[in-house]
């Protein structure tokens, strides 16, 4: 048997099942030329998760999907922050209307100690807001990195297969 001094090493930036293999052990092959096919099915179900992922955390955030590099909003324009300081001031002000109360000695130290309560939990769940938000808003970057990720391995599937490179 004739073995030819010439021989390429094949790899590919995506792993992936092999359903096809376009050549014969071998056979003389050329730059560029198709060599194997990937099933897709594995890269597409990727594809999906991380856009619903990255969809879910946009909605999180009120970002408009279709605008990708639109700047980032501002913490207390977002529903979850808004709902707690909401809270938050109302309970302030319930506590001012309660030490005006006490004052006159009408309301009990009990209901007083409660409000005061009340005050610590939506002060605590404005700050527990603020933070999800920032997590949140770091965690954007890595969802579209993992989208941007999951689209080029896709894509190369789909539109370039393996390809003999030199």
């Amino acid at each position: 048997t004739l073995v030819s001094p010439d021989q390429a090493r094949v790899s590919s930036e995506v792993a992936g099942k092999v359903i096809d293999v376009l050549v014969e052990i071998g056979q003389e092959v050329r730059a560029g030329q198709e060599l194997v096919r990937l099933d897709s099915t594995e890269l597409n179900l990727a594809l999906e998760r991380a856009e619903s992922s990255l969809r879910q955390l946009e909605a999180q955030l009120g970002l408009d999907p279709s605008r990708p590099d639109q700047p980032l909003p501002d913490d207390d324009t977002i529903a979850a922050v808004r709902t707690a300081a909401a809270n938050r001031d109302d309970a302030r002000a319930q506590l001012v209307r309660s030490q005006e109360l006490v004052s006159k000695g009408l309301l009990s130290k009990a209901d007083m100690d409660t409000t005061q309560t009340r005050v610590k939990v939506t002060e605590a769940n404005y700050q527990a807001a603020l933070e999800n938000v920032h997590a949140l808003k770091a965690t954007l970057q890595d969802r579209r990195a993992s989208y941007d990720l999951a689209k080029k391995k896709l894509s190369i599937v789909r539109n370039m297969e393996f390809l003999l490179q030199q």
